[in-house]
């Protein structure tokens, strides 16, 4: 009688692969770019997080239509959850520059999503600086701060990427 002894030591390699791309993906010291799984598959993301709070905030930028990124903040803490098609504006600044734009809700993972235009005033905000914080306009949402180390080359990555 044969024993399957590999079998129990390949999964278990398998959920320790999986923990540490999660673990990857969570990165709040930099920025970084790479495959992270999204609903259509491994999709390359430039994302960093805020470990101040729990459940982290995060933002991840993705390739979008033809010249433009798609930003995806997912606000961080126990927010309420806002809603089917809630929409707000929200400032991004840096401390010196603010940019206002409009985000709309994708109800599937509770992110909400501005387009980023090539060379627009908010891809530069999100490649330069020391941190950014995005502060929503509706009530309900807090404010949150995330490190902007790392930004330029993780975005320079990611649109090479989207070529």
């Amino acid at each position: 009688m044969r024993h399957r002894t590999g079998l129990p030591l390949i999964l278990v390699a398998c959920l320790a692969l999986t923990s540490t791309a999660r673990a990857a993906s969570q990165n709040c010291e930099a920025w970084t770019a790479g495959l992270e799984d999204d609903e259509g598959g491994p999709t390359m993301t430039a994302s960093v997080c805020n470990s101040r709070l729990e459940p982290p905030g995060q933002i991840r930028v993705q390739c979008g239509g033809e010249g433009a990124l798609m930003l995806r903040y997912l606000p961080g803490g126990k927010a309420p959850y806002p809603g089917d098609g809630f929409e707000t504006d929200a400032s991004f600044t840096d401390g010196t520059t603010t940019v206002v734009a409009h985000l709309l809700l994708e109800a599937m993972d509770g992110a909400l999503t501005t387009a980023v235009t090539a060379d627009s005033p908010l891809e530069a905000l999100l490649a330069k600086g020391s941190s950014l914080t995005i502060a929503p306009a509706r009530a309900g949402l807090k404010q949150e701060t995330f490190t902007l180390k790392k930004s330029s080359a993780a975005l320079s990555k990611l649109k090479a990427s989207c070529r």
